[in-house]
């Protein structure tokens, strides 16, 4: 990740909160997902039946080139209890397609990918 630059990327220098209630363009469905990070949310959109899951859940690893469905590595996660019950709150929303933050899109269903990730569990 180092050779890729990941040292080089600033930070965000004007954050503005996300409110679960808050109406956002595009109209997707604001959820909590910490874990990996405290503030981590993902976004589901119910019309599109996708969600996009960040790095609630990826199918590639970027620090152990695991794929499939999985939590992010315990060497970037805050909290893999945490982060493990947000799958679970992200298979609540029934997407048919989940986009992760790493890794290829996942056309089989939120309930299999989370199935998968809690299987496999942290690491």
């Amino acid at each position: 990740m180092t050779m890729a630059g990941a040292l080089m990327v600033r930070g965000v220098l004007n954050p503005t909160a996300i409110t679960t209630d808050q109406v956002l363009p595009g109209a997707p469905v604001v959820i909590p997902t910490p874990g990996h990070t405290v503030g981590h949310i993902a976004l589901h959109f119910p019309d599109r039946d996708a969600l996009i899951a960040g790095d609630a859940l990826v199918t590639l690893d970027p620090y152990t080139a695991q794929t499939g469905p999985q939590i992010v590595a315990g060497a970037a996660t805050a909290d893999s209890g945490r982060a493990l019950g947000s799958v679970k709150r992200l298979a609540d929303t029934h997407a048919s397609v989940v986009l992760p933050g790493h890794g290829e899109p996942w056309k089989d269903g939120i309930e299999a990918a989370a199935d998968l990730a809690l299987s496999r569990g942290p690491h």
